[in-house]
């Protein structure tokens, strides 16, 4: 499955649907020096589930994450 990232940059990743959506943080901190915590993960405007997987989530092939993955509320 392909997804879609837009982060500092657009990221693509390959994924399985099995990864958990604390593992998709955690490359995006990786790649883009955000970290975990100040990073939120939504799908057609639903939070992901931190320990649900990303199949858990609805994710599908070719699935674009909202920009707003990595809006830092503080």
């Amino acid at each position: 499955i392909q997804l879609f990232v837009p982060a500092q940059e657009l990221q693509t990743l390959e994924v399985t649907g099995q990864e958990m959506a604390t593992q998709i943080k955690v490359f995006v901190a990786s790649m883009e020096s955000i970290t975990p915590e100040d990073q939120v993960g939504l799908l057609a405007g639903t939070l992901l589930e931190a320990e649900a997987t990303l199949g858990q989530c609805g994710v599908e092939a070719q699935t674009t994450l909202e920009s707003s993955w990595l809006h830092a509320w503080r």
